[in-house]
């Protein structure tokens, strides 16, 4: 499903989901919500001729984007939504059973994105399913002949369960996408203290429930893929996890990053942040976020 509202973002998420939806021969629902208070209804001709007139170019945009999308051999299809876009999107990835929704984001940070909200953050939150965000342009972009294009997969790993659903997803998407993948896994220093530690299995002084170090515990998970006939590399670094994900992205030349989250929800999730959500505020390729205990299909 790809969630879209026809900004430069939107249009480069539609790039990266024709994209996988061709090597997943994946049906693809292309969803645009018109805001209104009409609780989902399509207007009336009474109501206004700007809102009828911002219905029909929607419709006429979606119908192009389904065409190209065909074009390219893909089942697509368009959905025209009324009322609230976040509450719009998650209700409609329900109904359908969404296995992946991908939308565009304008990465805001600071007061400006706590003032005005984010559509991509909130659904990031409520989806069952993962949850694609892609940037809009950004200094050192690929070439416009390249968008799209995913190559190069990284996967941060905590060796947790839920980071164990993230490889797991990104398994049959690397053999559909004869990608190579590149496992990182940060530790936090001793010097953080015990106020800087976090619940990052393996991470020094921290069991990881194994007996086993972060490179063997890494060693494992690549033979894994590599027994799978996926071309893989592994690396362990240490510092902040985000600015280590963030930094080995830049310099691997990553096309997509994928991350597992606990999911947090209210107070703790704003007192401890989520990496998953400073990576989507913060990195330049997309991120692809598999939440814990959420619907994961595996794009099987």
């Amino acid at each position: 499903m790809l969630a879209t509202d026809f900004l430069q973002p939107s249009r480069r998420a539609f790039a990266y989901a024709l994209k996988l939806a061709a090597a997943r021969h994946a049906h693809l629902l292309i969803v645009h919500v018109l805001k209104t208070a009409l609780n989902g209804k399509p207007p009336v001709r009474t109501v206004s001729r700007r809102l009828n007139a911002m219905k029909t170019a929607a419709l006429l945009e979606l119908g192009r984007m389904a065409r190209m999308a065909q074009e390219k051999g893909i089942a697509a299809h368009p959905c025209l939504l009324y009322g609230s876009p976040i509450a719009s999107i998650l209700e409609k990835a329900q109904d359908v059973r969404a296995e992946l929704i991908a939308l565009g984001t304008h990465g805001r940070t600071g007061w400006d994105r706590l003032q005005l909200g984010s559509t991509a953050e909130a659904v990031l939150r409520g989806a069952r399913c993962p949850v694609m965000t892609v940037r809009g342009a950004i200094a050192g972009d690929p070439k416009p002949s390249a968008l799209g294009a995913i190559n190069r997969v990284m996967v941060a790993t905590d060796f947790s369960s839920h980071a164990a659903q993230a490889v797991a997803f990104v398994v049959p998407l690397a053999l559909a996408l004869k990608a190579r993948v590149l496992l990182v896994h940060a530790q936090v220093p001793p010097a953080h203290g015990a106020a800087g530690r976090t619940n990052v299995p393996g991470a020094p002084g921290m069991s990881n429930g194994s007996g086993r170090s972060p490179q063997r515990l890494l060693e494992r998970l690549l033979s894994s893929l590599k027994e799978k006939g996926i071309p893989a590399d592994a690396l362990c670094g240490t510092g902040d996890p985000v600015a280590v994900i963030l930094g080995e992205a830049r310099r691997r030349k990553a096309d997509l990053i994928v991350v597992g989250t606990r999911g947090r929800r209210g107070l703790p999730r704003l007192i401890l942040g989520s990496v998953a959500e400073q990576l989507v505020r913060r990195a330049g390729c997309p991120v692809l976020v598999v939440k814990g205990g959420a619907r994961s299909a595996q794009l099987v």
